[in-house]
């Protein structure tokens, strides 16, 4: 088990690779790997209904911000994950200090006393999107021995240029009967399938608005059409969680014991440095003001300095 106790030890362990890594900051190693529409959606509507349900809502609270809404869907959809709208779209980011920063000083209150008391175990997730699309590859094409050149990307940029990918990770059609019908189909019970699952995609969305530029954003998107595995509320989407396709996946090798053919890997941040950590990300100017570069942020951090 990889752990930290400072800034130095991330930004080590990020230069001793030559691949290009994501990293996502987690207060609590107890929490899925699972975007936030899965655990904030109504748990009787399929995922795409959900998704229809959360954009229509922002939008008729919103109706005056045009330049949003005039975005393609897929910088509409990464736009409202980055202001707390629940999505499809789990964050990354190809900076190790975001995802640092996100990991001992998160949003919620009670998160922040999580971590404060010493309940919660933050963790940064490192993420091989290479070594996760060949992982895919070989559990769909049930190809064990599969390889695949490591010069050719699998990271999906201009989603908008594919429409076939597109229909699978953003909202098309909101008509009241595309989601009737969506929801018979995609709320039944369904059974895992190595080779069949709706597995999650690494994608890389425009940058259009300050937030995700900020924090180097990066996504692994969740398809729309995925069905739940039981009726159990808590769990329904568990085999979509990047933890549990990579346990999967090591098992389909049998090699459970093989760090070269993982995907993600966790680093642990001693619980005992904490403190020290947001020491040194404040001196470094690593803030929310850096972050959500946002007035209200901004005058945010200025008043809790002086108080």
């Amino acid at each position: 088990m990889e752990t930290i106790q400072s800034i130095n030890d991330i930004v080590l362990a990020n230069s001793k690779n030559e691949r290009k890594l994501w990293y996502r900051g987690v207060c609590s190693a107890e929490f899925n790997l699972l975007p936030s529409i899965f655990r904030n959606g109504d748990k009787m509507l399929s995922i795409y209904v959900n998704q229809a349900n959360m954009i229509k809502n922002a939008y008729f609270n919103t109706t005056f911000a045009s330049d949003v809404w005039n975005l393609p869907i897929e910088q509409k959809t990464a736009f409202l994950q980055h202001y707390g709208i629940p999505t499809n779209l789990l964050d990354f980011s190809l900076d190790p200090l975001v995802s640092l920063y996100f990991a001992v000083f998160p949003d919620r209150m009670d998160d922040r006393m999580g971590v404060d008391s010493g309940v919660y175990q933050p963790v940064i997730y490192v993420f091989d999107p290479m070594a996760y699309s060949l992982a895919i590859r070989r559990m769909t094409e049930g190809k064990a021995d599969l390889s695949i050149p490591n010069t050719i990307s699998s990271v999906t940029f201009d989603i908008n240029k594919n429409e076939e990918e597109k229909e699978k990770y953003f909202v098309g059609d909101m008509s009241y009967n595309y989601l009737y019908e969506h929801n018979n189909k995609y709320s039944q019970v369904y059974v895992p399938d190595d080779r069949g699952d709706p597995y999650p995609a690494p994608i890389v969305v425009q940058q259009s608005n300050p937030r995700i530029v900020a924090q180097s954003g990066t996504f692994v998107a969740y398809s729309l059409h995925a069905k739940p595995q039981t009726s159990n509320i808590d769990n329904r989407y568990n085999y979509l969680d990047l933890l549990t396709i990579q346990r999967r996946y090591l098992e389909f090798l049998n090699k459970s014991t093989n760090q070269t053919d993982r995907f993600i890997f966790p680093i642990y941040l001693s619980k005992e440095y904490i403190s020290d950590i947001r020491a040194s990300l404040k001196h470094l100017n690593i803030s929310t003001g850096k972050f959500y570069p946002e007035l209200s942020k901004i005058f945010g951090d200025v008043m809790s300095g002086m108080s």
